[in-house]
């Protein structure tokens, strides 16, 4: 990004009082009234981060403890590790 020197910082000053633009608009940084232009893989990406945000949204907003299968399957998992340690305390004791 190259410098602006100071006849192109006044000609954007003076551009930005025509325009309308708050006086402060017109002192702040010249490059900041520059449009960003987007390439096709820029918005792609910002496309796929908002759809990211939106899935972990979604999914921290759902408790996984509500649902009757996740708290059945919870269920099973704790009863079949438990039956497992009390088999090993089973063959220490022996």
């Amino acid at each position: 990004m190259s410098e602006l020197d100071e006849s192109e910082f006044k000609a954007a000053s003076d551009a930005a009082a025509s325009t309308g633009l708050p006086s402060s608009a017109a002192t702040t940084d010249p490059t900041t009234l520059k449009p960003e232009v987007l390439t096709a893989s820029d918005l792609a990406e910002q496309q796929r981060t908002a759809r990211a945000s939106e899935e972990i949204v979604r999914a921290s907003a759902a408790d996984p403890y509500a649902s009757p299968a996740n708290v059945d399957r919870l269920k099973a998992e704790y009863e079949s590790l438990q039956a497992q340690v009390d088999g090993f305390a089973k063959d220490k004791t022996r």
